[in-house]
Protein backbone atom coordinates (compact mmCIF):
# COMPACT_ATOMS: atom_id res chain seq x y z
CA UNK A 1 0.00 0.00 0.00
CA UNK A 2 1.15 3.49 -0.93
CA UNK A 3 1.84 5.92 1.63
CA UNK A 4 -0.91 8.55 1.80
CA UNK A 5 0.39 12.28 0.73
CA UNK A 6 -1.69 15.25 1.94
CA UNK A 7 -0.75 18.10 -1.41
CA UNK A 8 -1.87 21.08 1.10
CA UNK A 9 0.16 19.99 4.34
CA UNK A 10 2.32 22.71 3.95
CA UNK A 11 -0.81 24.96 4.54
CA UNK A 12 -2.39 22.88 7.65
CA UNK A 13 1.13 23.42 8.94
CA UNK A 14 0.59 26.90 8.41
CA UNK A 15 -2.83 27.17 9.77
CA UNK A 16 -2.13 25.05 13.01
CA UNK A 17 1.35 27.33 13.85
CA UNK A 18 -1.64 30.86 12.87
CA UNK A 19 -3.75 29.05 15.30
CA UNK A 20 -0.64 29.03 18.30
CA UNK A 21 -0.03 31.79 17.41
CA UNK A 22 -3.42 33.83 17.55
CA UNK A 23 -3.96 31.59 21.07
CA UNK A 24 -0.09 33.29 22.18
CA UNK A 25 -2.03 36.89 21.40
CA UNK A 26 -5.00 35.80 23.42
CA UNK A 27 -3.07 34.66 26.24
CA UNK A 28 -1.15 38.03 26.32
CA UNK A 29 -4.07 40.13 25.95
CA UNK A 30 -5.67 38.44 29.20
CA UNK A 31 -2.33 38.28 30.82
CA UNK A 32 -2.84 42.50 30.51
CA UNK A 33 -6.43 42.16 31.56
CA UNK A 34 -5.66 40.42 34.72
CA UNK A 35 -3.21 42.85 35.47
CA UNK A 36 -5.12 45.64 35.26
CA UNK A 37 -7.96 44.26 37.05
CA UNK A 38 -5.59 43.55 39.82
CA UNK A 39 -4.63 47.21 39.71
CA UNK A 40 -8.00 47.98 39.81
CA UNK A 41 -8.92 45.61 43.15
CA UNK A 42 -5.87 47.41 44.94
CA UNK A 43 -6.71 50.97 44.30
CA UNK A 44 -10.76 49.66 45.26
CA UNK A 45 -9.30 48.50 48.81
CA UNK A 46 -6.92 51.47 48.97
CA UNK A 47 -10.33 53.75 48.81
CA UNK A 48 -12.18 51.60 51.07
CA UNK A 49 -9.10 51.83 53.52
CA UNK A 50 -8.79 55.90 52.97
CA UNK A 51 -12.34 56.07 54.20
CA UNK A 52 -12.48 54.00 56.68
CA UNK A 53 -9.47 55.78 57.99
CA UNK A 54 -11.37 59.45 57.68
CA UNK A 55 -14.39 58.02 59.28
CA UNK A 56 -12.09 56.83 62.20
CA UNK A 57 -10.10 60.04 62.41
CA UNK A 58 -13.19 61.94 62.40
CA UNK A 59 -14.62 59.62 65.12
CA UNK A 60 -12.08 59.47 67.74
CA UNK A 61 -11.22 63.17 67.18
CA UNK A 62 -14.74 64.84 67.24
CA UNK A 63 -14.58 68.85 66.28
CA UNK A 64 -10.90 69.03 66.66
CA UNK A 65 -10.22 67.54 62.50
CA UNK A 66 -8.44 70.43 60.79
CA UNK A 67 -9.90 71.29 57.89
CA UNK A 68 -6.28 70.84 56.03
CA UNK A 69 -6.73 67.15 56.96
CA UNK A 70 -9.94 67.05 55.67
CA UNK A 71 -9.34 69.31 52.22
CA UNK A 72 -6.03 66.65 51.77
CA UNK A 73 -8.01 63.86 52.39
CA UNK A 74 -10.50 64.79 50.13
CA UNK A 75 -7.97 65.08 47.58
CA UNK A 76 -6.67 61.73 48.16
CA UNK A 77 -9.94 60.04 47.63
CA UNK A 78 -10.51 62.26 44.43
CA UNK A 79 -7.47 60.84 42.81
CA UNK A 80 -8.34 56.98 43.71
CA UNK A 81 -11.37 58.12 42.48
CA UNK A 82 -10.20 59.00 39.12
CA UNK A 83 -7.96 56.46 39.40
CA UNK A 84 -10.50 53.69 40.02
CA UNK A 85 -12.08 55.12 36.95
CA UNK A 86 -9.15 55.08 34.71
CA UNK A 87 -8.61 51.14 35.60
CA UNK A 88 -12.42 50.75 34.48
CA UNK A 89 -11.58 52.49 30.92
CA UNK A 90 -8.88 50.14 30.49
CA UNK A 91 -10.08 46.96 31.78
CA UNK A 92 -12.80 47.46 29.49
CA UNK A 93 -10.70 47.82 26.66
CA UNK A 94 -8.64 45.19 27.60
CA UNK A 95 -11.84 42.70 27.43
CA UNK A 96 -12.69 44.41 24.36
CA UNK A 97 -9.15 43.26 22.97
CA UNK A 98 -9.78 39.97 24.91
CA UNK A 99 -12.93 38.89 22.58
CA UNK A 100 -10.99 40.04 19.35
CA UNK A 101 -8.69 37.88 19.97
CA UNK A 102 -11.05 35.00 21.10
CA UNK A 103 -12.57 35.60 17.80
CA UNK A 104 -9.39 35.14 16.06
CA UNK A 105 -8.75 32.10 18.05
CA UNK A 106 -12.08 30.81 16.84
CA UNK A 107 -11.62 31.79 12.91
CA UNK A 108 -8.15 30.34 13.22
CA UNK A 109 -9.95 27.15 14.56
CA UNK A 110 -12.21 26.85 12.03
CA UNK A 111 -9.92 27.45 9.32
CA UNK A 112 -7.40 24.67 10.65
CA UNK A 113 -10.58 22.17 11.06
CA UNK A 114 -11.33 23.19 7.50
CA UNK A 115 -8.23 21.59 6.05
CA UNK A 116 -8.08 18.94 8.69
CA UNK A 117 -11.42 17.56 7.85
CA UNK A 118 -10.15 17.88 4.00
CA UNK A 119 -7.44 15.52 4.66
CA UNK A 120 -9.15 13.20 6.47
CA UNK A 121 -11.25 12.59 3.83
CA UNK A 122 -8.53 12.78 1.28
CA UNK A 123 -6.97 10.12 3.33
CA UNK A 124 -10.36 7.53 3.49
CA UNK A 125 -10.58 8.14 -0.24
CA UNK A 126 -6.74 7.01 -0.71
CA UNK A 127 -7.15 4.29 1.40
CA UNK A 128 -10.26 2.83 -0.20
CA UNK A 129 -8.49 3.24 -3.46
CA UNK A 130 -5.50 1.41 -2.07
CA UNK A 131 -7.90 -1.29 -1.18
CA UNK A 132 -9.39 -1.01 -4.78
CA UNK A 133 -6.24 -1.51 -6.76
CA UNK A 134 -5.35 -4.47 -4.32
CA UNK A 135 -8.74 -6.20 -4.57
CA UNK A 136 -8.13 -5.77 -8.39
CA UNK A 137 -4.24 -7.72 -8.06
CA UNK A 138 -5.62 -10.16 -6.19
CA UNK A 139 -8.04 -10.85 -8.40
CA UNK A 140 -6.29 -10.97 -11.23
CA UNK A 141 -3.45 -13.89 -9.47
CA UNK A 142 -6.82 -15.52 -8.85
CA UNK A 143 -7.63 -15.78 -12.26
CA UNK A 144 -4.10 -16.40 -13.71
CA UNK A 145 -3.80 -19.05 -11.03
CA UNK A 146 -7.09 -20.49 -11.98
CA UNK A 147 -6.51 -20.12 -15.68
CA UNK A 148 -3.40 -22.29 -15.60
CA UNK A 149 -5.06 -25.01 -13.54
CA UNK A 150 -7.44 -25.49 -16.11
CA UNK A 151 -5.13 -25.09 -19.05
CA UNK A 152 -2.87 -27.70 -17.65
CA UNK A 153 -5.80 -29.97 -16.81
CA UNK A 154 -7.08 -29.62 -20.15
CA UNK A 155 -3.76 -30.45 -21.66
CA UNK A 156 -3.44 -33.60 -19.68
CA UNK A 157 -0.42 -32.15 -17.35
CA UNK A 158 -0.34 -33.67 -14.07
CA UNK A 159 1.90 -32.26 -11.11
CA UNK A 160 4.88 -33.37 -10.39
CA UNK A 161 4.15 -35.22 -7.57
CA UNK A 162 1.00 -37.02 -9.11
CA UNK A 163 3.22 -38.32 -12.12
CA UNK A 164 5.87 -39.77 -9.39
CA UNK A 165 3.24 -41.72 -7.82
Amino acid sequence: MRKFEFSLQTALDLRRQEEEAAQQRLAEAQRVADGIRAHLRDTQARYREAIAAVREDITARGAAVEMAQIGYSEDYLTQLRQLIELYRQRLAQANEVCEQRRQEVITAAQRRKTLERLRERREREHRRAELRREHRLLDEVAVTSFSGHKDRALRGIRPAARRAA
